[in-house]
């Protein structure tokens, strides 16, 4: 009961402290929106080993970015600002389990695509097969179409299809394989093939969550066989320039802003990888030597002005908070380094690079209904939830994140 009190008293006294002097917190006042007011006991960003300050609940005015996530079964994209938001009403079987497709700008104006399941046939010892239809919405716009079809490994649509950042183009998964189909022509040609559709077994290899570059001139993907994963490579995107990159691993892979690098890790406790790969050279940057042995990787994230996120847990750590390092760009030394609440985990950057998006899984127990599931964490202070509803647990899946993308509302990322 005293310490609790001490906290109360702490917080109060650096509430107090930062209004006088305008530099121990954001001067934006704090907002209600439909989160609960009371979130002043929430856990939030803190230095390594430090104790937690609370949640400031506030929009982010200094980005002109949108959060696409689930609500209630639907897929909505909400302004980071609070100002606006859709709903998009999606086809399929199972709408909120829908996969984030890209981003294409196109004669003005920029589309979001996503890959949902319309059917599924198949049982038994065979894998299921999933009918999938690729659909675009106008950022900001409610109305959806379809653009095409495809069968593909039955299940989420989440790492199914990704678009051409001109639209020209989309890499999708089959039953085991990548293909690139040119939109314009209808042609398509297979990228890297499987063995899942002749031997239906846990050993069989195949390809998957397929993500264009963002100047669209090169393409990753996963490789599964068995136990292990590695990252899957071509540029320019044709099946003859192709390749499997075994020495890293694939488990999350992730492209820079300017499509000069992507990030990829294993997931292996001893030695931890992760790895900044040139897209051009195919050199890579192996930043696991900047971790203690037995450091386990959990992510990573490029970001604008090559600064790079990798969320990890120290070697023993067997809690549900995990920290996070930021590397400067050039010297690759730390910038920053904290911890998030238990059940965090990073879902990207902010689009003016001042901070990441995070979002808590729904895999607590019990989760607390009063408590934001998505928020922004600022280098120069504080996790701030967002000032709208993101999600429910009730309607989505258990161990399944609520964000599916991090949008920004220009073709460029701003200074």
């Amino acid at each position: 009961m005293t310490s609790w009190l001490s906290g109360l008293v702490f917080v109060a006294l650096c509430a107090a402290i930062a209004a006088l002097v305008a530099g121990c917190s954001d001067d934006t006042p704090p907002v209600g929106g439909t989160l609960s007011p009371d979130v002043s006991s929430t856990a939030g960003i803190v230095p390594h080993g430090a104790a937690s300050p609370t949640f400031v609940v506030r929009p982010e005015r200094r980005t002109g970015g949108w959060l696409v996530h689930v609500r209630d079964g639907d897929i909505v994209v909400s302004a980071l600002d609070g100002s606006d938001e859709v709903t998009l009403s999606l086809p399929g079987n199972a709408p909120h389990r829908a996969g984030f497709g890209g981003v294409a700008d196109i004669g003005g104006t920029r589309w979001l695509y996503f890959a949902t399941q319309l059917s599924q046939r198949g049982t038994g010892t065979d894998f299921p097969i999933g009918e999938y239809a690729l659909v675009r919405a106008p950022l900001g716009e409610s109305a959806v179409e379809e653009v095409m079809r495809f069968e593909a490994l039955a299940g989420s649509g989440r790492g199914q299809a990704w678009i051409a950042p001109d639209g020209s183009r989309v890499l999708h998964r089959g039953m085991d394989e990548i293909v690139v189909r040119d939109l314009v022509t209808g042609s398509s040609s297979v990228l890297f093939d499987g063995s899942c559709a002749e031997q239906p077994n846990t050993k069989c290899e195949m390809y998957g969550s397929p993500m264009f570059s963002p100047t669209g001139d090169a393409m990753i993907a996963k490789h599964h066989y068995y136990e292990t994963s590695s990252a899957a490579f071509a540029s320019p995107v044709t099946s003859t320039d192709a390749r499997e990159l075994r020495e890293y691993g694939g488990e999350l892979q992730a492209w820079s802003p300017d499509g000069g690098t992507f990030c990829t890790y294993s997931v292996a406790f001893v030695p931890a990888g992760v790895w900044l790969v040139d897209a051009r050279t195919l050199a890579a940057e192996d930043l696991s030597r900047r971790f203690a042995e037995g450091t386990q990787i959990e992510g990573c994230w490029p970001g604008p002005g090559a600064m790079v996120a990798v969320m990890f847990r120290p070697a023993g750590d067997v809690g549900f908070a995990p920290s996070v390092a930021i590397f400067a760009p050039g010297s690759r030394e730390r910038a920053h380094t904290f911890t998030l609440p238990d059940f965090w985990r990073i879902e990207g950057w902010l689009t003016h690079g001042s901070g990441l998006v995070v979002s808590k899984s729904n895999n607590c127990t019990p989760c607390n209904p009063d408590e934001p599931l998505v928020a922004t964490v600022t280098f120069d202070g504080g996790m701030h939830a967002l000032p709208f509803r993101v999600a429910t647990t009730a309607t989505s899946e258990r161990d399944t994140s609520f964000v599916l993308a991090i949008v920004a509302d220009q073709a460029t990322a701003p200074e």
